[in-house]
C-alpha cells in the first residue's frame, strides 16, 4: 500500500486540494459544492486529514492578495500543508474549543412587533 503522504500528494497533484481555485492557476475552477463533497469523503477516511484540504481553501477564500499570489500556485502544483486549532482546555478537539465568533455589536430589537 502507498504511504499516506503518497496518497495525499497524489490527490494534491490531481487537484483535490485545489478544486475551487481559479483555472488560471492550473486548478479546477469547480463550484464550492464539489469541494464540500471532497471534504466529506476525506473526513470519512480520517477527520485528522481535513485540515490538509482546508488549509489552501482558507487562503483562497480569506487570504490577502499577497498570500494568494505566494501560495495558491504552489498548492496547484501539489504543495501540502495543514493548520492546527487548539486551546489549553480543549487540546486539538475542535468540539471543545471555547473560542467563538461573534458578530460586531449592533442594535438588537427584542420585540420587533413594537417597532413602528
Amino acid at each position: 500500500l502507498p504511504s499516506q503522504d503518497g496518497i495525499l500528494g497524489l490527490g494534491a497533484v490531481r487537484g483535490f486540494t485545489t478544486a475551487t481555485f481559479p483555472r488560471e492557476l492550473g486548478a479546477g475552477g469547480r463550484p464550492f459544492t464539489e469541494l464540500v463533497t471532497i471534504f466529506e469523503e476525506v473526513v470519512g477516511a480520517s477527520a485528522a486529514l481535513i485540515t490538509i484540504f482546508q488549509a489552501g481553501e482558507t487562503i483562497h477564500v480569506f487570504g490577502n492578495d499577497s498570500l494568494k499570489q505566494r501560495y495558491l500556485p504552489r498548492f496547484a502544483d501539489g504543495l501540502l500543508c495543514s493548520f492546527a486549532m487548539t486551546e489549553a482546555r480543549g487540546g486539538s478537539d475542535v468540539k471543545q474549543l471555547d473560542a467563538r465568533a461573534r458578530p460586531p455589536r449592533r442594535r438588537v430589537v427584542d420585540r420587533p412587533s413594537s417597532c413602528s
